[in-house]
């Protein structure tokens, strides 16, 4: 909680974060980062055998610079959806969310430091979904 209240906007990330998987991952240098790319992958229970895990998507996380010798705390947004379609609540007429999708979680992750710059806007959650 700390960390969430010492930065601006950090809250609004980890909210989204209770209605999609996420992940988080530290990362860290010798040397300055131009910018971060961590990759990983969304995976789901597969429903012919629980035992098994099915990929649900790749996500692409990029975030700005970093100076040597610090390090950053990187939430991984996806938007895998942790439950299914909201449904009628029948007695009272109320949309309710939908039912749990146990078994989500954000794993393989892996960090790239780039050293020189790029195009690309920071930071970035860019979630491919494979279906």
């Amino acid at each position: 909680m700390g960390l969430i209240s010492a930065k601006a906007g950090l809250a609004e990330v980890v909210k989204k974060c209770e209605s999609n998987a996420c992940g988080a991952v530290i990362v860290a240098a010798d040397y300055r980062c131009e910018w971060w790319e961590i990759k990983s992958t969304v995976y789901g229970i597969d429903p012919n055998d629980a035992s098994k895990k099915l990929t649900l998507g790749k996500l692409r996380t990029l975030y700005g610079p970093l100076s040597a010798q610090t390090y950053a705390n990187i939430i991984l947004v996806s938007d895998e959806p942790l439950y299914g379609p909201s449904v009628l609540d029948p007695n009272s007429g109320q949309t309710v969310a939908g039912p749990a999708r146990n078994g989500i979680s954000v794993g393989g992750i892996s960090a790239i430091c780039h050293k020189s710059g790029t195009d690309e806007k920071f930071p970035a959650n860019i979630y491919t979904p494979i279906r």
